[in-house]
């Protein structure tokens, strides 16, 4: 491979150290490697995914595995960390004091990207955002590509040719390392407590979100959040303000929802833009990602009318309160994106309209609680569930939390889950997988679990058919 260092600045062509052989460590060797960078590669784990075809396409390539060594982080020039190791590494730390330069994937393609980026990130709705901000830019005849947190990894968008923008969705984890990325326009979505087993407290992980917004053209907000908000008035003076919220437009120039004839309707001040009933995408967060969405495109220069058609066509994202089916009166939401408090209330919240008033949810939940809170579920639990199925790691302490306001059933797996929830449920119903929890201990990831759901949803239908 033909090495290409004239494409690189000086400052990265330095012996670099990659730590972690994941998604993006990958693709930042992938990236390094073919500008003929010296590199080195580390990962925490003894045996990390794939490390064999690493070293056949990197037969150079020297790989530390297992504890990171803290003289072979303070004896090489650049740092490249993936999200999934903290900053806060004791080695990566004493890396730093000896003058380490220290930085992720993101800050690296921020230093090669040309075109606009649009930047996202928050605690729930990141990937419905990003996904539907790129299908307004195509619907716009707009070339654009997307990734990070989803999908492709930042550095895989790079191309020979710069397309028109580039969308990002964006974790805490990935912007702990990045500095002087400048978007066209940023959100923070939300801020509800995740990854507390990684920060201080929530003060910590919110200020790292907020970063997303230092030096960004354009600050996109819920107007009624807070926290996000006390964001924005740091910023005040510095961007251009646009806001969105469930209620009526704060202004001519901001996104909210208003009633028109018994009918909801989404606006831009007092411009009506698309009747809720609309899209496919239903509840009150999902208006609020709609709107988000909008917001951002408004700012890099997207007309609303493609934008407004895209909202109509977008069928939202697997896992993410995805109708599965309807059996014997009974509704199956897959919400197995659902990986932290927030975000399933949020669902909880969104699909109680849809039951009419006439059903309850009989809510799936468990798996790795991340050290969360799950008192807020009390309150929902005790006012709209008929049974909460709990399953995995952290079972014992949502039932804890919930502390008897509602009957509970414990299941070992996700076939006794279904097959409980089929037991309990009444007609009407609203059976919801949606676990408030990651799903590491018994499965690869949010995918497969709600795969599983799926699956043995599919076998109890046949079943009841046979």
């Amino acid at each position: 491979m033909v090495a290409d260092n004239n494409l690189l600045k000086p400052e990265d062509k330095r012996k670099t150290l990659v730590v972690g052989l994941g998604t993006s460590g990958q693709s930042v060797l992938r990236f390094l490697y073919r500008h003929g960078v010296p590199l080195q590669a580390a990962d925490t784990r003894h045996s990390p995914p794939q490390l064999s075809q690493l070293q056949s396409r990197y037969p150079n390539l020297e790989i530390v595995l297992g504890p990171l060594d803290e003289a072979l982080l303070s004896s090489i020039e650049r740092i490249i960390l993936s999200p999934g190791v903290s900053q806060k590494h004791p080695a990566i730390q004493y890396a730093i004091r000896n003058g380490v330069e220290v930085i992720g994937d993101i800050e690296l393609f921020a230093r090669y990207a040309e075109a606009p980026i649009i930047a996202i990130t928050g605690s729930n709705g990141k990937s419905t955002v990003t996904t539907l901000v790129a299908e307004m830019a195509l619907e716009a005849g707009l070339d654009v590509r997307f990734g990070g947190n989803l999908g492709q990894p930042a550095l895989d968008l790079l191309g020979e040719h710069e397309p028109d923008l580039y969308v990002l969705e964006l974790s805490s984890f990935q912007l702990e390392t990045t500095k002087t990325l400048a978007p066209v326009a940023s959100v923070v979505l939300n801020i509800t407590p995740d990854h507390m087993e990684r920060y201080s407290d929530l003060q910590d992980y919110a200020e790292t979100k907020g970063s997303i917004y230092h030096h960004a053209s354009n600050l996109i907000y819920d107007s009624d959040d807070v926290m996000v908000s006390g964001f924005i008035e740091r910023q005040k003076g510095l961007s251009q303000l646009l806001s969105y919220r469930i209620g009526p437009p704060d202004g001519a120039d901001s996104y909210g929802i208003m009633q028109r004839g018994g009918e909801s309707w989404i606006c831009r001040g007092d411009d009506l833009l698309i009747l809720t009933s609309a899209l496919q995408i239903r509840g009150e967060h999902n208006y609020l990602n709609a709107m988000a969405a909008l917001a951002l495109g408004e700012a890099y220069g997207i007309n609303v009318a493609p934008m407004v058609e895209a909202l109509k066509k977008f069928h939202g994202l697997s896992h993410r309160t995805e109708w599965v089916a309807n059996h014997n009166g009974v509704t199956w939401i897959d919400d197995s994106k659902g990986t932290n408090v927030g975000a399933t209330e949020a669902a909880i919240k969104g699909l109680l309209p849809d039951s009419g008033g006439k059903g309850k949810i009989v809510l799936i939940a468990g798996g790795q609680g991340k050290e969360a809170d799950f008192s807020s579920l009390q309150r929902l639990a005790k006012e709209s569930m008929r049974v909460v199925i709990l399953m995995g790691e952290d079972a014992e302490a949502i039932s804890r939390a919930l502390d008897g306001v509602v009957s509970e059933l414990f299941v070992e797996d996700m076939v006794g889950a279904v097959s409980a929830a089929e037991r309990v449920a009444e007609r009407d119903d609203i059976v919801l997988l949606s676990p408030a929890c990651a799903s590491f201990d018994q499965y690869s990831g949010f995918a497969e679990r709600g795969d599983k759901f799926k699956a043995a949803l599919a076998t109890l239908m046949e079943d009841v058919h046979e």
